[in-house]
């Protein structure tokens, strides 16, 4: 998988209408979706052992990436 600004670029491309390798682009977007699932698994897996202070301001800004009550 190439860096995440190549990735980016490739993704503006590709909504600015231009041609990229679609094969190569959607196997990067696999792995950053099963590298998400990957750390949003953790962070479940960690959230019980977090200490009150802090906690509930992480799930309010990321929980809808992560899985919780977030914004979106």
């Amino acid at each position: 998988m190439g860096d995440l600004a190549s990735i980016e670029e490739r993704a503006q491309r590709v909504l600015d209408g231009m041609t990229v390798n679609r094969e190569a682009f959607a196997r990067d977007v696999l792995r950053l979706s099963k590298a998400t699932r990957r750390l949003r698994d953790e962070v479940v897996r960690l959230q019980p052992q977090a200490s009150g202070k802090g906690g509930d301001a992480f799930i309010d800004i990321f929980g809808d990436i992560f899985g919780g009550r977030g914004n979106g």
